[in-house]
């Protein structure tokens, strides 16, 4: 598995070679002198121009962890609650950031999306609420109103910038309906965000 780059690396310069560069997931060894073949499986996102190298690395850290989900269809980032009348779920996440990129997609894989469909749309948010856990309610309900607005699923999300009032990020989606029932809304009934050995956790009940 390989999260790969091409371009022509526009944060250090202008007019630069245009270059492939494929960092390989979970390798150790030497490749100097070896041939390698690459396959591309999905497009994740426009080359972009960063302030500095330290929003560049933040920015392949969220890109190498999508990678990881679309080449290996992971879904231990969340899990299903059982709940009396309403849909639940318990969400994982390293930092706010991944937290409410993995609820958008547990929340759209919940309702049949394919997280691993080719996206072909973008909408960019800027959201703010009064703490994490009303901003995470208004980042879901967002994401409902794009899906039912333009009729797309949204399966990936580019979280820039995240904190606990305040966000800025890219939903990316494609045309479908819910092949599951339909999600009316996030609510903030037993909504909770904790910190784990592992990172942050939320709990979290849709109203369907």
């Amino acid at each position: 598995m390989a999260a790969v780059s091409i371009g022509v690396r526009p944060t250090f310069g202008e007019g630069g070679p245009r270059t492939v560069e494929a960092h390989l997931l979970d390798f150790q060894g030497e490749l100097y002198g070896r041939e390698l073949a690459l396959e591309f499986v999905a497009r994740l996102r426009d080359e972009l121009r960063f302030h500095d190298p330290a929003e560049l690395i933040a920015q392949m850290g969220r890109d190498v962890a999508q990678t990881r989900l679309i080449l290996g269809g992971s879904m231990d980032f969340y899990e299903e609650l059982e709940h009396t009348a309403d849909w639940a779920i318990r969400v994982h996440g390293r930092d706010l950031a991944e937290l409410f990129a993995h609820a958008g997609q547990a929340m759209f894989a919940m309702m049949g999306a394919d997280l691993n469909r080719p996206t072909q749309s973008s909408h960019d948010l800027r959201l703010s609420d009064l703490d994490a856990e009303a901003l995470l309610v208004r980042w879901l309900n967002a994401l409902l109103y794009l899906q039912e607005r333009h009729g797309e699923l949204l399966t990936r999300f580019d979280m820039r910038r995240v904190t606990p009032t305040e966000l800025e990020a890219t939903a990316y989606g494609a045309p479908g309906k819910p092949t599951r029932a339909k999600i009316k809304a996030a609510t903030f009934h037993d909504l909770r965000i904790m910190e784990t050995d592992k990172g942050l956790e939320a709990t979290l009940v849709f109203d369907v």
